[in-house]
């Protein structure tokens, strides 16, 4: 168990102000035209940005693609002439993980589109890409028809020819000039999405395209370094830090903390890995007026009634201290009482 605990560097009243401007703005977005998965797209789209090459219908995934990517045309790599400042050149695409709690209705994470506009708006060219589970397995849980070893394996099995088309493609170089194809790379996979396998899989195909000259951001070393959100307890005497900012690695001294710091101020509370507001809660006591003047000098009752703003969906919920402790550290339980939240 490891989770963040720091003071929110907005005031209450703000925090679903900045959230709504930014739902509302990524949702106006999400339907641009140019962004396609290979998983997801027909060949027809693909066309309109690249080039596609015959090959055995092996390669082709979920019969949505009916040949591997080869080329791209030279109009993807040629710097945007009608703009007289200086821009970004090339084709960026962007890699995600397929699946997972992090995307949206169109299943994409929820700001690679804003991502992708401003990539092209600076002059490249860029899509929206995903690597797929190849070590899927059947669920105990699940006894729908899809769910069988036959039908896993054959999912597993076309994923496979999906990511080899994909790396096939990041990978590829003018036959004429001998340049990748490819300038950059906009990793956006959310760590814990893949199994281990998959993930390494990804991570040995990114290292090649940065060994290759291909600019990745971000690096999956880097990923591993800095993905945990205890780099925010790492950080918090910088000037870009809070000093109040607290990690937990075992219940105990989580439940310690946080009653300690709730009685003080508002706290934003973290899991340590994730993104898009998954896990992350922003908490006020529901009687603003008892937040006391030192810190520790009043640790919250249990029975204390809690205020508290999901990010991920920006819903509200309220719970007593106690109830919120032990969803935090055990989930759903007759504890931890009902609960909204899409995650667990």
């Amino acid at each position: 168990m490891s989770t963040i605990n720091s003071s929110s560097p907005f005031p209450s009243a703000s925090v679903s102000a900045l959230m709504s401007s930014a739902n509302t703005s990524n949702s106006s977005i999400e339907k641009a035209p140019d962004v396609v998965s290979l998983s997801t797209c027909t060949a027809a789209t693909l066309r309109s940005n690249t080039t596609i090459a015959k090959s055995p219908e092996s390669a082709s995934v979920d019969g949505s693609i009916s040949g591997t990517i080869a080329s791209f045309p030279k109009s993807l790599i040629k710097e945007n002439e009608t703009k007289k400042e200086k821009v970004m050149r090339g084709f960026i695409p962007i890699l995600e993980a397929a699946g997972g709690t992090d995307k949206n209705e169109q299943g994409h994470r929820r700001d690679s589109a804003a991502i992708l506009n401003a990539i092209q708006e600076a002059g490249s060219k860029s899509v929206i890409v995903q690597f797929h589970e190849e070590q899927a397995v059947v669920s105990n849980a699940n006894d729908s028809d899809d769910n069988t070893e036959e039908e896993v394996s054959r999912r597993n099995n076309q994923a496979r020819a999906h990511n080899d088309a994909l790396r096939s493609m990041l990978l590829g170089r003018d036959e004429a000039t001998g340049e990748m194809h490819v300038s950059g790379l906009v990793l956006r996979n959310n760590p814990g999405t893949l199994s281990s396998y998959t993930q390494a899989k990804l991570d040995a195909m990114v290292i090649e395209l940065d060994q290759l000259g291909v600019k990745v951001m971000s690096h999956p070393e880097v990923q591993k370094k800095m993905g945990a959100k205890d780099s925010l307890c790492k950080i918090r005497h910088l000037r870009c830090g809070l000093e109040d900012t607290d990690v937990y690695y075992d219940a105990d001294s989580f439940k310690a903390g946080f009653r300690k710091s709730i009685a003080f101020r508002p706290r934003v509370i973290k899991q340590n890995r994730g993104s898009q507001g998954e896990g992350i809660w922003i908490c006020k006591l529901k009687d603003e007026a008892s937040y006391c003047d030192k810190f520790g000098d009043v640790i919250a009752d249990l029975e204390t009634k809690l205020v508290l703003m999901e990010a991920n969906d920006n819903h509200v919920e309220e719970h007593t201290v106690a109830e919120f402790l032990e969803f935090c550290v055990n989930g759903r339980t007759d504890v931890s009482g009902e609960w909204h939240s899409s995650g667990d």
